[in-house]
């Protein structure tokens, strides 16, 4: 029942307000409360209704207890629902001196590729002096063996020079993922996600670059002209060519090789 005069809510049964003890008799009967009824709801009309049971009285807790005193519930704090975390606005972490899209030039693959044949004519070049020493003992004063014999010799040499070059790439790339001609630009094969090369790898982009070359060069043609900068040799063997900076840094870039 709520108060007349001051509004406090309190019991139908009392006979008088518990915070300003105004007579509360004559309010109840005008508007016909009885009962241990809770406030604003009237009497039962029917007869055979029993009344309810009086109301189990709390006690409002102390207010000189310290927050968590007695009170085994967890704080606010604990149950409040973690924030996000803020997203941070740095932008994603790249060494520095390089930036994406940036990597060995099409000229310093170019380039290395140019050391490497060098190397490999010269190889090729002391195996034919060494057979026209062997073959051809008398004839010193040649230093290359005659025409005639390069022609009939020539399809022992191809294999010769076919294999020699396909395992200088291959095993050069496998073991340190630089062929010379790398190692004097600065440049390294590696796999695509990067790290070392397996043999597999190595022996696949062997074949991917001979395949490049029997197309006349097409499987190189993705190097110059897309981002990625990978022939035909690195898609077929998952890898990529980076560069190496004076920091042991590596970047990937285009460039035949």
């Amino acid at each position: 029942m709520k108060c007349p005069e001051c509004g406090y809510n309190s019991f139908d049964h009392l006979e008088s307000c518990k915070k300003c003890g105004v007579d509360l008799t004559h309010f109840k009967a005008e508007h016909g409360l009885s009962g241990p009824l809770f406030a604003g709801r009237p009497a039962a009309k029917e007869a055979g209704t029993s009344p309810l049971p009086d109301p189990v009285r709390v006690d409002e807790p102390d207010s000189d207890l310290e927050p968590g005193d007695g009170d085994d519930s967890p704080p606010e704090a604990e149950n409040a629902l973690p924030l996000p975390a803020e997203e941070s606005a740095a932008p994603p972490f790249l060494p520095s001196g390089s930036f994406p899209g940036q990597g060995p030039s099409l000229g310093s693959r170019l380039a290395s590729n140019l050391v490497d044949l060098l190397l490999l004519t010269g190889i090729f070049a002391l195996f034919i002096l060494a057979g026209n020493a062997i073959l051809l003992p008398g004839e010193t004063r040649r230093v290359l063996p005659p025409l005639e014999e390069i022609l009939i010799l020539s399809t022992p040499y191809f294999l010769v020079l076919f294999f020699v070059c396909f395992g200088y790439f291959t095993f050069f790339h496998y073991l340190t993922g630089q062929t010379p001609g790398k190692m004097t630009f600065g440049l390294r094969v590696e796999r695509q996600e990067g790290g070392d090369l397996l043999f597999s790898q190595a022996f696949l982009r062997s074949v991917g670059g001979l395949m490049a070359l029997v197309t006349a060069g097409a499987g190189y043609l993705p190097i110059p002209l897309t981002r990625a900068g990978r022939g035909w040799n690195d898609r077929l063997a998952g890898s990529r060519v980076v560069r190496l900076s004076r920091r042991g840094e590596e970047e990937e870039g285009p460039g035949p090789g």
